[in-house]
């Protein structure tokens, strides 16, 4: 019962730290991502730190449960702890993540742009491809109709055109500097390509998805939950704590790392591939990414028949 009461306390406490931590954290890159040189940096503002809260607090659910996983590690219980255990995980899934995604997607909380307009400082050089931008005066995409300013064309034998900024070539901007607002913020930060915050977006938007097409498709993706929170039948496994601590870990990265990678547009034509197989077409009325999903559940089997073999040794070996 004390173990219980343990982890019930050491689940309130880790949820509030990853949630009051990666707010602050995720706030300040949201700053960051949305300053303009030459413009005053806003930080902690109501816009932000609600976006930060509803989209930490999905990257928590997600880390919660592996979190009391590994604590298993130390603190050793019994049936009741593995009850209690099941019982947190339940709540999560089953009640907190649909609610913070519903009224995170109200605020649209998921997406890192602050508005849609863009606006850049006058008086500053900026640099896209072969063209070298200045603006004469600040420019609001949402008002001004002409750019103030002019761009210098640089050609591949030295040369140079200096022309007047036509309606239009912002967006050459706008797209260099990506995911910034300014892309003399980005290079700021890195020079080709840059440092990205580790993103958990493509799988909020497929379990946003898979909660507005219907009950089958949001159990395809609850199949990841289940994944998650089946790492708990193997945190005992091993003799030695640190191998525990580290099949926790990789299972995790494995689990959530397959499920978005799985998406990412460049996996199209092996995606289309893979599904085209017979057992799969069927499915897919009723889940989406039924490869995953597959591979999901026989995971989450494997740690759960891991789990009650390896309770029913320990269990004949303390006799």
């Amino acid at each position: 019962m004390k173990k219980a009461l343990k982890l019930i306390v050491f689940y309130f406490a880790t949820l509030f730290v990853l949630l009051l931590c990666g707010t602050l954290f995720y706030s300040l890159y949201l700053s960051v991502l949305n300053y303009v040189d030459g413009k005053e940096i806003v930080l902690f503002s109501k816009q932000i730190m609600s976006k930060s809260f509803f989209y930490m607090s999905i990257i928590s659910i997600f880390l919660i449960c592996p979190f009391l996983a590994y604590s298993r590690i130390r603190h050793k219980g019994g049936f009741l702890q593995l009850l209690t255990y099941l019982l947190l995980c339940a709540v999560t899934w089953i009640f907190l993540f649909p609610a913070a995604l519903k009224y995170g997607s109200k605020i649209n909380a998921f997406s890192p742009v602050l508005t849609e307009t863009k606006t850049l400082s006058g008086g500053l050089f900026r640099k896209a491809e072969n063209r070298i931008f200045y603006f004469t005066d600040d420019f609001d995409s949402a008002v001004e109709k002409k750019l103030p300013g002019i761009f210098i064309d640089t050609e591949d034998d030295g040369g140079l055109k200096v022309k007047q900024l036509q309606k239009g070539d912002d967006e050459l901007l706008v797209n260099a500097a990506k995911p910034y607002n300014d892309v003399i913020i980005k290079k700021a930060f890195y020079e080709d390509g840059g440092i990205s915050f580790i993103s958990f977006r493509p799988l909020i938007l497929k379990a946003s998805s898979a909660l507005q097409k219907g009950k089958t498709f949001w159990f395809g993706f609850l199949s990841l939950a289940l994944l998650i929170c089946s790492i708990y039948g193997i945190s005992n496994f091993f003799k030695w704590r640190l191998l525990n601590a580290w099949a926790v870990c990789f299972s995790v990265i494995m689990a959530i790392g397959i499920n978005t990678f799985y998406s990412l547009p460049k996996l199209l034509e092996f995606r289309t591939k893979l599904e085209g197989f017979k057992l799969f077409v069927p499915l897919q009325n009723y889940f989406d990414d039924v490869p995953v999903v597959c591979l999901n559940l026989l995971f989450s089997l494997i740690f759960i028949v891991t789990g009650i073999i390896k309770f029913f040794v320990s269990y004949k070996r303390d006799e």
